[in-house]
């Protein structure tokens, strides 16, 4: 039996909570110790004091109040963790999305296309034939071609 097992103990000791073995172990080394024999003086000193101290009794308004004032706070934190979890939750699906698109919906890879884009630079008054032709992985059955030029600017 040490000073700091006395220490841990002291609430049970005092209230009688621990068993006869226990009790006497704690006894036989307070006798002998200073420093728990000061230790449970105090103890019992603020014991006594608490028993002479009036003690209010709650009045049954302070109990409806209370239970208001627990359900309200707890039905806001649950709120609150609900609109958390939802904002989570919309953020992880919303970057999901983004990855899996990023590696499914990429442009489909055709052997031996070139991949650069081609352009045709034209000058007012110059015409010029600009012959069209598009690399599919798949047939485009009745694919329909729109161009829209600004204002002013005719084909």
């Amino acid at each position: 039996m040490n000073c700091e097992h006395i220490l841990r103990n002291l609430d049970d000791y005092m209230d009688g909570d621990i068993g006869a073995e226990q009790h006497d172990a704690i006894a036989s080394h307070v006798a002998s110790c200073d420093a728990c024999q000061s230790v449970i003086e105090r103890e019992q000193d603020l014991r006594g004091l608490l028993k002479d101290y009036p003690m209010t009794q709650a009045t049954t308004e302070f109990f409806d109040q209370t239970l208001v004032r627990a359900t309200h706070v707890g039905s806001r934190r649950q709120r609150n963790r609900w609109l958390a979890t939802g904002f989570g939750s919309a953020i992880a699906a919303g970057l999901a999305i983004w990855a899996i698109g990023g590696f499914l919906l990429t442009t489909p890879q055709i052997p031996g296309a070139d991949l650069a884009i081609p352009n045709v630079t034209m000058a007012l008054e110059e015409p010029r034939t600009v012959n069209l032709v598009f690399s599919s992985a798949t047939a485009m059955e009745s694919a329909v071609l729109t161009v829209s030029l600004p204002e002013g600017i005719e084909l």
